[in-house]
């Protein structure tokens, strides 16, 4: 299985089509950790047969955001249990400790977080129980000095592969 991963969009919803539009034909479903939703509302409307999930950030005010299922979500991916969360309400700009320790009694075995606006992929092992901690950055205002990025999480088998791609857009190209 594989997710494309964005977070902090923050109105670059094309940035979020670009990249879907590029890699639907061995997308499984988009993953969005927060900070404008409604940007996800128009990638669904543009590839209506691919799965979103989504959670809200600090910046998704409107009250159909501020609901108990966008709070956070838990996904489970051949036996794999992903954790999606913005990360505000864990502290992720100052560490990731409380975020560590969050998803382990989640018992999830992938944790992912936006809110930083940069990108981050931690493997941790505690007492032979791996987590994975990724940050995919921000699709549409990076503050690592890097270009707007994604990621791609994959899932095969029971293997877990995290990796960022940057997103390219071309000045004329599509919307």
């Amino acid at each position: 299985m594989r997710y494309l991963v964005f977070s902090d969009t923050h109105g670059a919803s094309r940035n979020m089509i670009e990249v879907t539009r590029r890699c639907q034909s061995d997308t499984d479903g988009v993953i969005f950790l927060g900070d404008v939703c409604s940007d996800t509302e128009l990638v669904r409307e543009r590839f209506p047969n691919i799965p979103i999930y989504a959670v809200a950030g600090n910046c998704d005010l409107s009250s159909k955001y501020l609901t108990p299922e966008y709070a956070e979500r838990m996904l489970e991916v051949d036996g794999i249990r992903v954790l999606m969360l913005h990360g505000h309400t864990r502290s992720v700009k100052f560490h990731l400790g409380e975020l560590e320790a969050y998803a382990r009694r989640a018992a999830a075995d992938v944790v992912l977080f936006g809110h930083t606006h940069e990108r981050c992929c931690k493997y941790t092992n505690t007492n032979g129980k791996p987590l994975y901690i990724f940050n995919p950055g921000s699709a549409g205002l990076p503050k690592d000095g890097l270009p707007p990025s994604f990621g791609v999480l994959n899932i095969e088998n029971g293997q877990i592969l995290l990796s960022h791609g940057d997103v390219h857009i071309n000045k004329g190209g599509h919307s």
